[in-house]
């Protein structure tokens, strides 16, 4: 959330559009210089049983938390168009949801395409950040 400056020019800060407008391209800056970092769990193969067991618990927590529900109960009805990016997929269980909805649906991740994600949803693997082109 954007926190409102309240300077004025008499304190020599400027306006407080002008501080607000800082405020957003110094953010928009930071999400530019962002790095992706591989996780361990992102170079390990699919049949790897450490690895399914941190997956599984990756899931586990994420029902306790409710994060796909949340999401889930936040999308419109799908309409003709209507796009979703999951950056950081994972798995791929929040995306085939979306994807069974109805929605056009594109996961980005470091990690190849989960074996388990079936229907209609896109998959790009590698770091979103250094994408050339444009959205579909």
């Amino acid at each position: 959330m954007m926190r409102r400056a309240s300077w004025t020019r008499s304190n020599g800060g400027g306006n407080a559009m002008e501080v607000v407008i800082l405020r957003r391209i110094r953010r928009i800056d930071s999400v530019r210089h962002r790095e992706v970092i591989p996780e361990i769990l992102d170079s390990l193969p699919p049949d790897d049983r450490e690895g399914q067991r941190s997956r599984r618990e990756l899931r586990y927590i994420d029902v306790l938390m409710g994060n796909s529900r949340w999401i889930l109960s936040r999308l419109p009805d799908p309409r003709s168009g209507t796009e979703v990016h999951e950056l950081g997929a994972g798995d791929g269980c929040l995306l085939g949801k979306i994807a069974a909805r109805g929605f056009s649906s594109c996961g980005y991740d470091l990690a190849p395409r989960p074996g388990a994600l079936t229907g209609a949803a896109l998959w790009e693997r590698g770091n979103f950040l250094e994408r050339e082109e444009p959205f579909r």
